[in-house]
């Protein structure tokens, strides 16, 4: 039995120690994140981004969004697409506070979870605060003129052709017309682009940025009065570019963005921000110069439409572009908004009447553009998934080693087996050795050898039972803690291998 009770307790140690060798980080699980505005509006639409990935590929998972719950309201809400999925819904009107919590169900991968997020609630209309539109305040310059150089697209963008706006205003910051004005860089045709300006100071070039910085020579000259300037611009690598022919509309109205890019047929996120505020988001697949969003009919007020490459770390690859709704014409609705905002200095508007339409619809649409508001990550489960796995992996090493540990008891007690036998061998010759002295005593034996015989048959009898009884317990011991060590060895094993 013992020698059975050893060949389990080694068997056990080794099944421990290749399980122990073997063991490996648990596979990879899904994880969630949820991306949108860091505010919502009582009574308004807003739109978030689910995505679910694995945690350590990093590829993306086809994810389902099964309910959606602001505060104690659950709501309805639309779902659209699966990686990721944009989930549209409007927040209750009669919330109060100033936070609200969003709690999203989603599921990916057979797993479940709920994230949750806490954003700002704003109960009025985002625009409705008074802007406090000062105007900027003109510096002083001892030239003549004034030279501001406006790309369209919130900065110049690179490997496209943008539009740059020059306008030329007096030291009081009236526009001069007839001024001629000179752009010189040898990236341009020729070297150079001369023009002149309109009744509202106006001009304007195309340049494809293909180079990473510009840096021009621009000479302004009207009949004896000559400014020089230089301005540097470095292209962003954005590669994205938004234009719309209604950047103005009325009420009830639709407008259409354009894109203009130069990726092959890419995905692209878009955007629909009232203030701080996302009221829509949108995934649109293969874009390419003919694709058109539709945008409206909206309440009067600003938006910016804003859409990038990657739906919740942009980066620097984005493009916006304002649109305004309210009473009046184009012209008019960006002329106020720009004076709302205090963009511009009151010489320099409005713009005349005589300035072509394109010129002046595309010149104050650039002053208006600003860049996004950047998605938020509102919850990110991937940090709290990598604590899980890592407290996973270092449970069931520590498991592996208790059990290790408990085969070590198990060692020792053989030990002490042995130890046991041995001294109960040890008393059986004590025994022994006595009776042959007890039998040599008729041979005439002395009263110390007697003396002695007395002693030793004591010492021999003295606890042998409750050694015998303490060995048997411990062999109970040894056999059930075999049994039970080189089950759990075996189920050990058998969930690594699986």
């Amino acid at each position: 039995m013992r020698r059975l009770v050893i060949i389990g307790v080694a068997a056990a140690v080794f099944l421990l120690g290749a399980t122990y060798l073997n063991l490996r980080y648990p596979p990879d699980r899904p994880t969630f994140m949820m991306v949108g505005s860091e505010h919502v509006a009582a009574g308004r639409s807003t739109t978030v981004r689910v995505l679910a990935r694995l945690v350590d590929a990093r590829s993306r998972l086809d994810a389902e969004v099964l309910s959606v719950q602001v505060d104690d309201h659950v709501v309805p809400f639309e779902a659209e697409g699966t990686r990721p999925v944009t989930v549209a819904f409007e927040v209750p009107g009669a919330l109060r506070g100033r936070e609200v919590t969003l709690a999203v169900t989603a599921r990916a991968g057979g797993r479940e979870a709920v994230l949750r997020a806490k954003v700002g609630l704003i109960k009025t209309d985002p625009e409705s605060s008074p802007l406090s539109a000062v105007p900027p305040t003109l510096p002083a310059t001892k030239r003549r003129f004034r030279l501001d150089l406006v790309p369209e697209g919130a900065g110049l963008i690179a490997r496209l052709h943008n539009h740059i706006y020059l306008r030329v205003r007096d030291a009081f910051g009236a526009p001069v017309e007839g001024a001629r004005v000179t752009v010189t860089h040898q990236a341009l045709p020729g070297g150079a682009h001369v023009s002149v300006t309109d009744a509202s100071g106006l001009t304007s070039f195309d340049l494809r940025a293909d180079r990473p910085s510009y840096r021009f020579a621009l000479q302004v000259v009207k009949g004896d009065a000559e400014a020089t300037f230089e301005r540097t611009i470095v292209p962003a690598g954005r590669q994205l570019l938004l234009r719309t022919d209604k950047p103005a509309m009325a009420p009830g109205d639709k407008s259409e963005i354009r894109f203009v890019t130069k990726k092959d047929s890419p995905t692209v996120y878009c955007d629909l921000r009232h203030g701080p505020v996302s009221l829509w988001s949108g995934t649109l697949i293969d874009v390419d110069e003919q694709t058109r969003l539709p945008v409206g009919p909206l309440a009067p007020g600003r938006y910016d439409v804003q859409c990038y490459f990657h739906p919740h770390t942009p980066g620097r690859t984005w493009a916006t572009i304002p649109l305004l709704v309210g009473e009046g014409g184009v012209r008019e609705q960006l002329t106020a908004e720009v004076q709302r905002e205090g963009l511009m200095h009151d010489e320099a508007l409005p713009l005349s009447p005589e300035t072509r339409r394109e010129v002046a619809i595309g010149y104050l649409t650039a002053l208006l553009n600003e860049p996004p508001v950047m998605p938020a990550k509102l919850a990110n489960l991937r940090n709290a998934d990598v604590a899980a796995r890592d407290e996973e992996f270092e449970a069931a090493k520590t498991n592996v080693l208790i059990a290790l540990g408990g085969v070590f008891l198990l060692v020792l007690l053989l030990v002490a087996d042995l130890i046991l036998g041995n001294i109960l061998g040890t008393r059986d010759r004590m025994r022994a050795f006595g009776a042959e002295l007890a039998a040599d005593e008729e041979a005439g034996a002395s009263v110390e050898d007697l003396a002695a015989l007395e002693d030793l048959t004591l010492m021999a009898h003295k606890s042998r039972e409750g050694l015998v009884k303490t060995r048997g317990v411990m062999l109970v011991v040894l056999v059930g803690g075999t049994l039970v060590a080189n089950i759990i060895a075996f189920i050990a094993l058998m969930a690594l291998v699986r």
